[in-house]
């Protein structure tokens, strides 16, 4: 027998794109489902939509509350939820027709705690192209932590992820945070015996140039923040975990290094920050037989100086338009 499932839309001035969001959701073939939509005090005509797929199907609730963050609206929705499971999408996203059903029944499946589908990643106006190949992963919860830090099948992003709602509110994202993802999600895995894992695109994460990680600032420093945390918490508990974390952290800094060209002149204290950390760990980086193949590239630049690192960047920019 199917499962009531709750799918909690965060939004805030979305209106330009957030029909499509909506309508993916109304075309699930898994039909036990409730849409539960937070409008985070939007500015524009996303309140107005979100009431007019309330008034047309009766699966969808709306709740508007202060304009207050992402992880407050999720928090809120998490909570209004009624259903056994919790599934997130952000509503300038889009989901399959099959997004709730696969999730599912790849869940009871494998008797599976969590379940995950793959993100593809697409800009604004881009042409789809879905391949499907049904490879599916089953791994423990400590091994989809390790998957996710080393950033191979698993994100930190808690879309296109189907589980209990009860660890979803034990569990929540902290406020006032960008890159809450990174502070929260490997909380579910570690909660969890077994995850399975569809590495078939059924969410579309929709890419703008002026969102928030295309924007320099707190969020910048936020995933700094997140990256020393997961070191933190896997300090003393588990060597496996912790050298993954270093991983993950690696990435991180490099990430925002590149972000914030201009970091040396306007910001000393943290560009010292980013490069004595990376200099000091390039070579475990290197050595490191996990590792992903982007990282270890971005140790092996920094051989030659920090400049190494933004001439890599040039090329990999260069190669992409060429795709």
């Amino acid at each position: 027998m199917n499962e009531l499932i709750s799918i909690v839309v965060p939004i805030y001035n979305a209106g330009n794109f957030l029909c499509k969001c909506l309508d993916s959701i109304r075309r699930q073939s898994y039909n036990k489902y409730e849409a539960i939509l937070i409008d985070d005090g939007s500015l524009d005509k996303s309140y107005e939509i979100c009431k007019r797929y309330v008034k047309c199907d009766t699966r969808f609730k709306v709740y508007h509350i202060e304009n207050s963050g992402l992880s407050v609206a999720r928090n809120y929705g998490a909570a209004k939820a009624s259903g056994k499971y919790i599934t997130f999408i952000d509503s300038d996203d889009f989901i399959t027709d099959d997004y709730l059903k696969k999730l599912y029944s790849l869940m009871k499946r494998y008797s599976a705690d969590i379940s995950v589908g793959a993100i593809k990643q697409t800009m604004l106006g881009d042409k789809l192209k879905i391949k499907r190949t049904n490879n599916e992963l089953i791994m423990t919860g400590k091994e989809a932590v390790l998957n996710m830090l080393y950033q191979k099948d698993l994100g930190t992003s808690p879309c296109s992820v189907l589980l209990p709602r009860s660890i979803v509110l034990k569990y929540p994202f902290p406020e006032g945070k960008y890159h809450e993802d990174d502070f929260t999600t490997y909380k579910y895995f570690l909660e969890v015996n077994k995850v399975a894992i569809l590495k078939d695109p059924l969410y579309f994460y929709v890419q703008h140039r002026n969102s928030i990680m295309h924007t320099r600032g707190k969020a910048d420093y936020d995933q700094l923040d997140a990256a020393d945390n997961l070191v933190s918490v896997f300090a003393n508990t588990d060597y496996k975990l912790l050298k993954a974390a270093f991983s993950k952290k690696f990435s991180n800094y490099c990430q925002v290094l590149i972000n914030c060209p201009g970091m040396k002149k306007e910001d000393f204290p943290n560009y010292q920050r980013i490069i004595k950390f990376l200099h000091e760990y390039k070579f475990s980086i290197l050595f490191d037989k996990n590792s992903r193949i982007k990282n270890k590239c971005a140790a092996l630049s920094l051989c030659i100086g920090t400049n190494g690192l933004f001439f890599m960047q040039k090329i990999r920019e260069l190669l992409l338009c060429f795709k």
